[in-house]
């Protein structure tokens, strides 16, 4: 792909999000009786009835319409954002620490159980919230997070415990991805070590993995890296060590945030 095909890519993506996506999932996935994000739209265009309420769709939505803003659209992105933001605090924080997986279609708490999925793209959405309203302060609730997960899910010699919906005898790569993806987005908020140094303990685990796993998957990582660790996706067992390769679902439709092309992808024309 020349230069120019991938700039014209670019500036398609950037209409399509400005004047077709963002609208219809601002007009269309925002509950206002119930408060936040419905989760699935049927092909008519209406939400679907009774349909629950993830908490990471929550924060995916928070994540798309700051980079709404971010990329230029003048609809009401901030609105979004803070209904995000509001109900994932009022509705989904979990007892004993953490966020809920799942809210009903009335945001009552349906699914108490908690994933490393849904924490770790909570602390991405709160990053790009924070530079999207300029509020900082959402960066104390940031650390809050890291710090359960330090305190009560971390599991050596590596990595963090997948949490009480997935088999705990494996952690996934795509929640430790996002992880990563936090510490990178608080990083360019707040330059803080901790935030680095987040980044670089879980660069480094899939460094070592991969490098130890080399002849499975070592010549594909090389010429493909970034497709490799977002489509195809693997987990680690509990010694660090042993691989299993998974079979990634094809992106979900419930949400601007899982559009194909990522909306920072169209902020590069």
């Amino acid at each position: 792909m020349t230069s120019r095909s991938l700039q014209a890519c670019s500036a398609k993506a950037r209409e399509w999000l400005l004047d077709a996506a963002f609208p219809f999932w601002f007009d269309k996935g925002i509950d206002p009786g119930r408060g936040g994000f419905v989760d699935l739209v049927g092909v008519d265009g209406t939400s679907v009835p009774n349909a629950p309420k993830r908490i990471f769709v929550q924060a995916r939505q928070v994540y798309a319409f700051a980079m709404a803003g971010r990329l230029g659209w003048p609809g009401r992105w901030r609105e979004a954002v803070a209904t995000g933001l509001d109900t994932i605090e009022r509705h989904c924080r979990h007892p004993g620490g953490g966020f809920i997986h799942r809210l009903d279609a009335k945001s009552a708490p349906d699914e108490m159980r908690r994933d490393l999925y849904d924490q770790a793209f909570v602390a991405f959405a709160k990053a790009h919230a924070a530079a999207a309203l300029d509020r900082p302060a959402l960066a104390d609730e940031a650390r809050a997070i890291f710090a359960d997960l330090d305190r009560d899910w971390l599991r050596p010699p590596a990595g963090y415990w997948e949490g009480e919906l997935q088999d705990s005898a494996c952690r996934r790569q795509n929640p430790h991805m996002h992880l990563f993806e936090a510490a990178l987005a608080w990083e360019q908020i707040e330059p803080d070590a901790r935030w680095r140094g987040l980044a670089d303990e879980i660069a480094e685990l899939l460094r070592a993995i991969a490098t130890r796993q080399d002849r499975v998957f070592g010549p594909l990582l090389r010429r493909q890296r970034f497709l490799y660790a977002q489509f195809l996706g693997f987990a680690f067992c509990h010694d660090g060590v042993s691989i299993t390769q998974t079979q990634e679902k094809s992106p979900r439709r419930s949400s601007v945030g899982y559009c194909a092309l990522r909306p920072e992808m169209a902020e590069r024309g």
